[in-house]
């Protein structure tokens, strides 16, 4: 009697086993009541099916044509937007670009102006950016950016031309953080400079000396013998050795006015203006000093080579 009942507890577990195998058979082997059986089936779950579907749909809505074109056209104005982003900054950096080429040009033109015989006294040069200027005064000392490494080589003294030839200062302090003080050469600080007067239309010739002081709007006055017979246009250069050898001979400016001196008729005074000032540049380039035993034919500073030479 405990048999049959054993057989009735086997017969559900290998039923199920029975069903899961042949649903995994290949759809080739199937037998052909299977998918009658299998169609009978499905009309008694089409309902539970029907209201299974209807059921998702309702609780995650398929989405419609209208919200496909607004999501298309959100990423196309993203897009729109990244590519304007990128435009601009392209544009920016050409910019950029084109600046600092510019400024690499100017260098090298400022640099290539410099005479062969400058060049062969001075120890390098190198071109600094005017970063800070005296609000109170277009002559006041400035503040100029050097290049990295730059400041190393800079002393007090250094001298600032532009355009190869024309002075417009001294530097007067020890350069700090890359940054040093220049002097504008017009500045009343800077005190009379001996200079020489060489005729416009003999521009190698020896000129006449003469003591020019800054006026204090820029410009220069200092007396000349009258027989030297100054004209207005002529040039103006440094000669004096209390300066450094690579600023002897660089352009003062120009004799802007001649006039007779009341007090010494014998004489004439003339007014020397610059032909560029500091506050017209935006760099200016710096010639380094070479150490003096480097160079031992250049009369140190402070001394007087015009021994024997007539005075201004």
């Amino acid at each position: 009697m405990p048999r049959p009942r054993a057989s009735s507890q086997l017969a559900l577990p290998l039923t199920l086993v029975a069903t899961l195998a042949m649903s995994l058979l290949p759809a080739g082997w199937r037998l052909p009541w299977q998918s009658d059986l299998a169609g009978i089936v499905h009309v008694f779950i089409m309902p539970f099916s029907h209201a299974g579907n209807a059921l998702g749909g309702w609780l995650r809505p398929a989405p419609g044509p209208a919200d496909g074109m607004a999501r298309d056209e959100r990423d196309l104005e993203a897009v729109l937007a990244q590519i304007i982003e990128d435009r601009d900054r392209a544009r920016a950096e050409s910019h950029r670009l084109r600046q600092r080429l510019a400024e690499l040009e100017e260098q090298f033109r400022q640099l290539q102006q410099i005479p062969p015989e400058t060049r062969a006294r001075a120890g390098g040069s190198v071109v600094a950016y005017i970063a800070a200027r005296n609000p109170n005064s277009p002559l006041g000392v400035v503040q100029l950016k050097l290049p990295s490494g730059a400041a190393e080589e800079i002393n007090p003294n250094t001298i600032a031309v532009y355009a190869g030839v024309h002075l417009l200062g001294r530097i007067v302090d020890e350069p700090a953080r890359s940054a040093c003080a220049l002097l504008p050469l017009a500045n009343a600080a800077t005190g009379a400079i001996r200079a020489r007067v060489v005729p416009r239309d003999r521009p190698l010739g020896s000129g006449t000396l003469a003591l020019v002081e800054p006026r204090g709007d820029g410009t220069f006055t200092g007396d000349v013998d009258r027989e030297a017979v100054a004209h207005e246009g002529d040039i103006v250069r440094l000669d004096d050795r209390r300066w450094p050898a690579t600023a002897q001979g660089m352009i003062l400016g120009k004799v802007a006015a001649v006039k007779p001196n009341d007090r010494e008729p014998l004489r004439e005074t003339i007014t020397v203006r610059p032909v560029y000032q500091v506050r017209q540049v935006a760099s200016v380039t710096l010639i380094i000093e070479r150490p003096i035993e480097e160079d031992s034919g250049t009369p140190e500073a402070g001394t007087d080579p015009a021994a024997g030479e007539g005075g201004p």
